[in-house]
């Protein structure tokens, strides 16, 4: 089923998700000009990713199926000499923060039900993990530096 076979209150309420995302994407990557916090907009989009899901939609033919794109005219095209990759949110879902907002420490969260995918220490170690199984490592062989993101930079130097 595609998304525009859907009907219904499901179905406009997709169809019109959709809609704001791309005026969000449209405002934020082509003019540089956000009309929305990064928690309204992910709230926007794990909205209409979980309603996609719940209708069984393929996520090939989700709007939100690529990532965005930030060109902007005046600025020089490159072609990478690697793929440039996107960074994995790794926020707590707002049912997992004790009543003060802020995150708990690891040990406190790991005893919390759920936490593998509701926090952002679970999915820091389900990347840890992946990254260690996609390099043939254990994840506690793994040195890590975790640092706040910076949102909108992404640089990829060539020294020579």
């Amino acid at each position: 089923m595609s998304q525009a076979d859907l009907s219904g209150s499901f179905g406009t309420r997709l169809n019109a998700l959709a809609q704001r995302l791309g005026e969000l994407d449209e405002a934020y990557y082509r003019h540089a000009m956000p009309l929305a916090t990064d928690q309204e907009y992910d709230a926007l989009r794990n909205e209409y990713d979980a309603l996609a899901q719940s209708e069984g939609i393929p996520e090939s033919e989700r709007y939100t199926r690529s990532v965005g794109d930030d060109h902007v005219d005046g600025f020089e095209t490159v072609v990478h000499q690697r793929r440039m990759l996107s960074l994995e949110k790794a926020s707590t879902q707002p049912a997992f923060l004790p009543p003060d907002g802020e995150d708990e420490p690891a040990e406190a969260a790991e005893r919390v039900p759920g936490w593998e995918n509701g926090t952002a220490w679970g999915k820091l170690r389900a990347w840890a993990l992946r990254l260690g199984q996609s390099i043939g490592q254990e994840m506690s062989e793994l040195d890590l530096v975790v640092e706040p993101k910076i949102d909108g930079m992404s640089v990829s130097l060539t020294y020579e």
